[in-house]
């Protein structure tokens, strides 16, 4: 069932479909090929409400490094392979 749900994933994945980000990050920490990291200055939205958790960008100095555009053929690959999908 989990490699189903990972397969049902990975045919959806699009900015207008299935958010994938979590995955994605996971990818990137344990292979860093995936994506070149650029610097960008992040922050969290703490204020309550419906935009409380949000990750933002701001325009402060940089403190993270970011995957922006990542290898998405590549990342389909790896996750397929590594959870067993078909």
């Amino acid at each position: 069932m989990a490699s189903n749900l990972v397969e049902w994933m990975l045919n959806s994945w699009s900015p207008e479909g299935v958010y994938v980000w979590d995955l994605v990050a996971a990818l990137q920490a344990t292979n860093p090929a995936l994506c070149t990291e650029a610097p960008l200055a992040i922050d969290i939205v703490t204020t309550p409400g419906p935009e409380q958790g949000r990750t933002v960008a701001s325009e402060e100095k940089p403190n993270t490094e970011v995957c922006l555009n990542p290898d998405v053929g590549q990342m389909k690959a790896l996750a397929a392979a590594t959870l067993g999908s078909r």
